[in-house]
């Protein structure tokens, strides 16, 4: 019934291949058409196409259809197959929503439409024009996980098609936004941007995403220029660096207001927040603009600014400024936010004004209510020396405070202090100021580093200059002020004797040069007075004459408190002489005075000088002043006719000063003039006649007040500050660089104690011998200017206190003191000849000898002999000997520790004296051991650290053939005075075998420790590691009581051969042990002996232990060894499986297994030896008898 000529009436066979012949299975279409696209044609016309071909009778009727709006359907026209074009009898609106109703429109099957509604909105595109539409919004540095944007707002009624449009930055390179139809309505939002980022959080905004075309906005300076699709340019920016540009968006207050504006611009008043694609939340500015300041230009000219733009018309109104006592003939806007006004009249210098500014407006029409602006007009000058002065400073300022310089202009006239220059002796000129720094008439400039003053001082006038400013040196140093040109304007040199510490330093006058320090004293107010007049009062004392000396026999020097007016001092009528003298000649410098006279003075008589009439530099006048002298005649010195008596390195809080005390050993006198002293860090000279009498005291300092205790002890500027604590040289030399003494110190010469100095016993023997060293001992700790406490004629021979071999057939020996080489001087080794290898002078306690032929010698016991042997003062001695000492050796046993007191007495309420730890090394060898080098130590830890106790010195320490060294702990210095010298009552005697640690103890364990004896390479020399159980175990309290070695050559870590000392006062320090023995010789054949027997262990420290000697015919055996009493019962296991090599010892000290005492009697000794590995066997049996003394 429809015709075949429609496609829809048409449809493959549901089977998949037909129905020939049959009836067609196809189903029928009973379903109705669906609207497939709605199309707004123009303003009057509306597409409406169907899924289907529809029935041309069911659409064509206008009744069908309705519209919202008051609109209707006047017109339908069909267009085949599917599609119904609608005329309405009027024109749609732009922006407007509308709703489309139709209904009872078919297919061609007749399947109808009950009613269909679509919904839409007319846009109606208008042509865009500048100020139409507006960038309003855009983020150059989007947070995280945001992107760049673009926000472009349109304000009108009217909608636009951003289609073509495009967007620049500064590259000029404009990107088409969309190649697409994109309808920006009215009073509506579009964003711009890279991608699709923005929706996540906004996700109903306008977005059009550019991808890669889209412009990157810079950081900091970029433009935003908008243009349509013919390139009309409809709105542009341009941001930079004073946009302050950070994370988030700018929005735009006011579109109608141009972009360019900075002050149009700001961020969203919602932290941390942007608006893309809606309504800004930035506020509009309401505030009035701000006067920030001026400038001024010229006299005539002033340069006002103000904190954002000011509209041209209102900035050229010169009714909106005002200027007390002058009149503003015009007003320029030269910058946004910048006028300048010119003036009817020039401003006049140091005068102040006031500008009264009222009604300019900012861009956003908010006009700036009345302020009032107050300045002093400064008219700048050149400067000359005349006009600037240097007025105070402050060299080496108090704890918290700051070097400055005050400058003082004392004109009528104005300066600028920019690129003026100050320097100190570094000599290199700073600028004071980059900057304009204006200094007015009459008043003060301060100069610092920083603006530290400014918190006490807050209204003076300061210029910080940083690190630029010439720091000044605490001991002296120059301060030059110059001008631009590198003129000199004012300078002075000062030193620390001017004062000024932890004060300012005040000028008197600027009337005086400042180069003299009579015109500076320092500040009567603590700190100063920066940037203020100063207190110092004027100087109305009269000049003092303070000392009168000679030069030589025709010229004398007058020395007064201060310069001298030269006119007045000059005039040699204005001073006698008597006796009488004539007076060719007066020269004047500073504030001393040569007189030059006509006749020599004569040797040992008496001179009194008369001054009078002479004026200072501030015209105060010396009515008369008389002084005497006694004119000396001098003599040249030679090398140690002075010589160095007396140091005082370390003076602590005494109240003296370091010094070195002179002593005159000739019959002459002579003139230190012009003499350095000096040590290892500088030197200085003797800048004043200074006389040293014959067989006179004369101590020199550099301390002031000391110098003044005494008329022996003079001041000599620049003296060197000796070392405290390291070694130091001390030396004198003539004018001419002749050395008269010298010597290198050390601490260890004597007790280094603040405030004791070192005295030198014998003025005549050597200087840089230590021996000729102590320590004062006097109540105020030195002896300065007198003789010295210390002082003791060195009338003894000198001696060997040290000998020792050394590689290659050498030998150092030391002597007690200095010796000189002499021709008669012989040394022997062993009746051999010894010849001298090196001597040093400077160091003549030591000597290296070698012997004519190299030939290596194993150690023996040998002895050093020299002969005529002669020290610095000429004492000699025929002979003196000494054995030779060996270095300690890792591979012998002949050194071992001896005795050990870990665990001492030393009650603080007891009124006893207190032990202190020791040990005592023996040396076991044939021949003397040198023990330089030796260190204890504790056992290595698992990292392989240890503990090491350093002795205070091992130099020239060694120990004889079989005797004892011994090793304590103690603070003091001096033997005689130790804890361990006073409880055992030991002399000082054997001082070469006594090592001290400089600490209270030795910090050894009471249950046990480890030993170790080293030598300077760390090799092990011996070690115990003894335990408190190797005491007697029948004494209840073992304090204080030493561990003492039974037989030096016995095992050192074999308990038996370590028992309790039986010595009343608890050990037997540098002494044979209480309970030694000696070692028993092993057999002639195999078998066993016993030494000795019978023994006696009955704690009387003698035959305490037997000694089991025994002797094997091979090395593999171990061994038992069992103890039986005589009714077989066994007593003690002494050995079960021990390795025994070829002979050996074994002790028994009589105590049972559980270490209780056994009883008198025979006792049977069972010794076997066996050899698993060869199936050998020895046993033997032998009796002891154990005996104790009847009483």
């Amino acid at each position: 019934s429809v015709s075949a000529s429609y496609k829809e009436n048409w449809g493959e066979a549901p089977n998949g291949k037909g129905t020939p012949g049959t009836a067609n299975t196809i189903t029928t279409d009973n379903d109705a058409p669906q609207l497939a696209n709605f199309i707004i044609q123009d303003s009057n016309t509306l597409v409406l196409q169907f899924s289907e071909q529809l029935k041309q009778s069911s659409v064509t009727n206008t009744s069908q259809y309705s519209i919202t709006g008051s609109l209707s359907v006047n017109n339908v026209q069909f267009s085949s197959p599917d599609s119904v074009f609608l005329t309405l009898d009027s024109d749609l609106l732009n922006a407007t929503e509308y709703t489309l109703s139709a209904s009872g429109i078919s297919d061609i099957f007749d399947n109808a439409i009950s009613s269909i509604d679509t919904t839409f909105t007319f846009y109606e595109v208008s042509a865009v024009d500048s100020g139409e539409v507006y960038v309003n919004e855009f983020s150059a540095i989007p947070a995280s996980e945001s992107t760049e944007y673009i926000e472009i707002y349109n304000p009108t009624s009217k909608s636009f098609d951003l289609r073509n449009w495009t967007i620049s930055d500064s590259r000029q390179n404009p990107a088409t936004i969309t190649e697409s139809q994109f309808i920006v309505p009215p009073d509506s939002f579009v964003v711009v941007a890279p991608d699709n980022t923005l929706l996540t959080n906004n996700p109903n905004i306008a977005l059009i995403s550019m991808g890669s075309d889209f412009p990157s906005l810079n950081n900091s300076d970029d433009q935003i220029i908008l243009r349509d699709d013919k390139q009309i340019l409809l709105d542009s920016l341009q941001y930079d660096n004073s946009w302050n540009l950070s994370e988030g968006s700018l929005e735009r207050r006011q579109p109608t207001i141009s972009a360019y504006y900075k002050g149009n611009w700001e961020y969203s008043e919602i932290t941390g927040s942007t608006t893309p694609g809606m309504a800004n939340t930035v506020t509009q500015d309401q505030n009035p603009p701000q006067f920030t300041g001026f400038k001024i230009l010229s006299s005539n000219k002033l340069q006002v600014s103000f904190d954002e733009q000011i509209t041209e018309t209102t900035a050229a109104n010169t009714t909106n400024f005002d200027l007390s006592g002058n009149v503003i003939t015009s007003a320029t806007a030269t910058a946004a936010d910048t006028v300048e006004l010119d003036l009817k009249s020039a401003l006049q210098n140091a005068q102040d004004y006031t500008l009264t500014i009222t009604g300019p407006e900012d861009i956003f029409g908010n006009s700036m209510p009345k302020t009032d602006s107050t300045f002093t007009y400064y008219e700048l000058s050149s400067v000359t020396a005349d006009d600037i002065f240097i007025n105070e400073f402050s060299y080496d300022p108090a704890s918290g405070e700051t070097e400055y310089i005050e400058i003082i202009n004392t004109s009528s006239k104005s300066f600028d202090l920019q690129h003026w220059l100050l320097n100190d002796n570094s000599g290199s000129p700073a600028s004071i100021s980059d900057t304009p720094f204006i200094i007015p008439p009459d008043s003060f400039a301060v100069i610092a580093p920083d603006n530290t003053l400014l918190t006490h001082y807050p209204g003076i006038s300061l210029v910080a200059m940083g690190s630029n400013f010439p720091s000044l040196n605490n001991s002296g140093d120059d301060i030059i002020l110059r001008d631009g040109n590198g003129t000199t304007l004012d300078s002075l040199r000062f030193t620390s004797e001017w004062g000024g510490n932890e004060i300012a330093l005040e000028r008197r006058t600027t009337s005086l040069a400042g180069i003299y320090d009579e015109n500076w004293g320092e500040a009567p107010i603590a700190p100063g007075t920066p940037g203020s007049a100063n207190n110092i009062a004027d100087d109305n004392t009269a000049p003092e004459l303070k000392s009168l000396s000679f030069t030589d026999a025709s010229t004398l020097q007058l020395i007064f408190s201060e310069h001298l007016e030269s006119t007045s001092a000059a005039n040699k009528n204005n001073y006698s002489i008597s006796p009488t003298r004539g007076i060719q000649l007066v020269a004047v410098n500073e504030d001393t005075v040569s007189l030059f006279l006509d006749q020599d003075m004569n040797s040992g008589e008496t001179y009194s000088v008369t001054a009078s009439t002479i004026n200072d530099l501030f015209g105060n006048t010396l009515g008369s002043a008389t002084k005497e002298i006694e004119y000396l005649k001098v003599d040249n010195a030679q090398t140690t006719d002075i010589v160095i008596n007396e140091i005082l390195y370390d003076p602590g809080d005494t109240g003296q000063a370091d010094f070195i005390e002179l002593y005159n050993t000739t019959t002459k006198n002579f003139d230190l003039k012009d003499w350095l002293v000096g040590d290892a860090s500088g030197e200085t000279s003797i800048s004043s006649r200074l006389t040293i009498r014959a067989e006179e005291y004369l101590v020199l300092t550099g301390d002031r007040t000391f110098a003044g205790s005494s008329e022996k002890i003079k001041y000599v500027s620049g003296f060197p500050s000796l070392n405290n604590s390291t070694p130091d040289a001390v030396y004198l030399k003539t004018d001419n660089g002749t050395t008269i003494d010298s010597l290198h110190y050390s601490q260890h010469w004597g007790t280094h104690k603040e405030g004791a100095s070192l005295e030198r016993k014998d003025p005549l023997a050597a200087s840089n011998d230590a021996s000729n060293w102590k320590t004062s001992g006097g109540d105020s700790g030195s002896s300065a200017g007198e003789q010295n406490i210390s002082f003791q004629s060195d009338d003894a021979a000198p001696e060997i206190v040290f000998s020792k071999a050394l590689e290659n057939n050498h030998f150092e020996v030391q002597f007690n003191e200095f010796i000189k080489i002499t021709n008669d001087l012989n040394f022997l080794i062993d009746g051999q000849p010894l010849e001298i290898a090196s001597f040093d002078s400077t160091q003549a306690n030591i000597i290296s000898l070698r012997t004519p032929k190299a030939k290596k010698k194993a150690p023996a016991n040998i002895a050093i002999t020299a002969q005529n042997l002669t020290d610095v003062k000429g004492n000699t001695a025929s002979k003196s000997e000494l054995p030779v000492a060996y270095p300690m050796r890792s591979t012998d046993t002949d050194l071992v520790i001896n005795e050990i007191m870990y665990n001492p007495l030393a009650e603080d309420d007891d009124n006893l004296p207190d032990q202190s730890e020791y040990i005592e090394l023996r040396n076991t060898a044939d021949y003397a051991i040198s023990l330089e080098g030796l260190v204890l130590h504790d056992a290595p830890d698992e990292d392989g650290n240890i503990r090491e106790l350093q002795p205070v010195s091992s130099t020239a320490k060694w120990v004889p053939a079989q005797g004892n060294a011994l090793f304590h702990a103690d603070n003091a210095s001096l033997f005689s005075e130790s804890k361990i010298a006073t409880f055992f009552d030991l002399a000082p005697s054997s001082q070469h075998a006594i090592m001290r640690a400089d600490r209270s103890s030795l910090s050894l364990a009471s249950s046990g420790d480890a030993i170790y004896v080293a030598d300077s390479t760390g090799a092990t020399i011996d070690s115990v590691h003894y335990s408190e159980s190797w005491q007697n175990p029948n004494i209840i309290d073992t304090r204080g009581i030493a561990l003492e070695r039974i037989s030096p050559k016995g095992p050192s870590n074999d308990q038996s051969n370590w028992g309790s000392s039986v010595n009343a006062k608890g050990g037997t320090p540098n002494a044979e042990n209480s309970i030694y023995q000696a070692q028993g010789e092993a057999p002639q054949e195999t078998g066993i002996s016993f030494t000795p027997n019978p023994f006696t262990p009955d704690g009387n420290g003698e035959k305490e232990n037997l000694f089991i000697n025994y002797k094997l015919d091979q090395q593999d055996y171990l061994i038992k060894v069992h103890i039986y009493d005589r009714y077989g019962r066994l007593v003690k296991e002494l050995a079960d499986g021990k390795p025994a090599g070829l002979q050996g010892q074994l002790i028994w000290d009589g105590r049972k297994d559980d270490g209780s005492r056994n009883r008198i009697g025979i006792y049977i000794v069972v010794f076997e030896a066996y050899d698993s590995a060869s199936g050998k066997d020895k046993a033997f049996k032998k009796t002891v008898v154990l005996a104790r003394p009847l009483k």
